[in-house]
């Protein structure tokens, strides 16, 4: 599989590619292509372009058989101003690209599996077209700073098992639609907005490790951790949320192994939910005749 690599900040004629007709791999860091793209091979799988100059991929660049797109570190506005199908793409890295205003039409995306568009502080739209990736497993946005929201139709990814939204300040909500995301194993949202996360978090089963709301770990540990926080909402760090201040009514499954949780017990009766209790023998509250 022939390979290609120029390096540095030089001019390149596009005319030297004519000949190789077989190549698969390019790799251009801070290289300058000048002339017809067209005489780039349409064989290539794989280009991974650091420094790239140009608001959008050229349109006369045939792209038709691209595996991987690394853009890094790029001038781009778009990355393509009009979307052609790409249906054998699989990974699009667009990261650092301080100008990138949106993303791309996902539609003609069929069958990517890895979408990366982190540190991209000009990113502000995210096509609801994101929803037909059926075969999407990674989404990474960190440090978009601009992304104030996600479109709903992100959340019908059944296929996702990473989802990176750290760093992303604007973002303030995580929508109860989340729960159809079956496949998620990782979600990362630290540094966000999100003071407040749907119980339909919960029932996310395949859910291994979460960021979350000041919270980090694993979802066993995570998970109640946060059911703490729900009780008090306008708290988000566990050892500062006063125990049962606005507790929900709702409440299902309660975790007391902590010493120091000064509350009577009499106060689970008004808890009509309520089906488990987990106590340690060294904890401050103990049930009592009336609870049980």
């Amino acid at each position: 599989m022939g390979g290609e690599i120029v390096r540095g900040s030089s001019t390149k004629d596009t005319d030297t590619f004519k000949e190789m007709k077989k190549l698969r791999l390019l790799q251009l860091d801070h290289a300058v292509l000048t002339g017809d793209y067209q005489y780039l091979s349409k064989e290539l799988r794989w280009i991974h372009w650091q420094g790239f100059t140009f608001n959008y991929m050229p349109d006369d660049f045939y792209q038709g058989n691209l595996v991987v797109i690394v853009i890094k570190y790029s001038s781009m506005k778009q990355v393509w101003k009009e979307t052609k199908l790409l249906d054998k793409l699989k990974i699009l890295n667009v990261s650092h690209s301080r100008y990138l205003e949106n993303s791309p039409d996902f539609s003609k995306l069929p069958n990517l599996e890895k979408l990366t568009i982190k540190n991209c502080p000009c990113l502000y739209e995210v096509y609801q077209s994101i929803g037909d990736l059926r075969n999407l497993l990674l989404l990474n946005f960190k440090d978009c700073t601009s992304l104030t929201n996600l479109p709903r139709e992100i959340y019908q990814l059944k296929t996702l098992k990473t989802l990176i939204l750290s760093g992303c300040s604007k973002i303030s909500k995580l929508e109860e639609d989340i729960v159809q995301m079956e496949s998620l194993t990782t979600l990362i949202a630290k540094n966000t907005s999100i003071k407040e996360v749907s119980h339909s978090i919960l029932r996310l089963k395949s859910i291994g490790y979460i960021s979350l709301c000041g919270y980090e770990g694993l979802s066993r540990d995570v998970f109640p951790s946060l059911n703490w926080s729900w009780m008090s909402p306008t708290v988000n760090s566990l050892h500062h949320i006063s125990p049962f201040g606005g507790m929900s009514l709702s409440l299902v499954s309660l975790d007391a192994k902590s010493n120091n949780m000064g509350y009577r017990s009499s106060v689970l009766t008004s808890l009509s939910k309520l089906r488990s209790v987990w106590v340690q023998c060294h904890s401050e509250i103990q049930p009592t005749q009336d609870f049980l």
